[in-house]
């Protein structure tokens, strides 16, 4: 029934995040990342891999980033958006 239903939904968003693991975000810096993991006590606050810096230019090494710990994320990034990787000619498969 639709209590299972919920249950069901609230299982798979707690497992998996808000952003799936392999999303493309774009940052409240104007970054672009690749989700890496959910964290179940933080949803809107993933694990990151950070590909392409505010410039637009693909980073060498990619910055991996812990959004929901507060030292990791000093400089308070956040997901604004999510991205489709063919609207920005991304090919995430590398980053994953």
């Amino acid at each position: 029934g639709l209590v299972g239903s919920e249950m069901c939904i609230r299982d798979s968003t707690q497992m998996m995040g808000i952003y799936p693991p392999g999303s493309l975000v774009r940052l409240n810096t104007m970054e672009f990342a690749i989700t890496r993991r959910a964290q179940p006590q933080a949803l809107l606050l993933p694990e990151i891999k950070i590909i392409m810096d505010a410039s637009g230019a693909i980073m060498e090494k990619p910055l991996i980033i812990d959004l929901s710990d507060e030292e990791q994320n000093s400089a308070k990034r956040g997901i604004e958006e999510v991205v489709d990787p063919a609207q920005m000619n991304i090919d995430i498969l590398p980053y994953l």
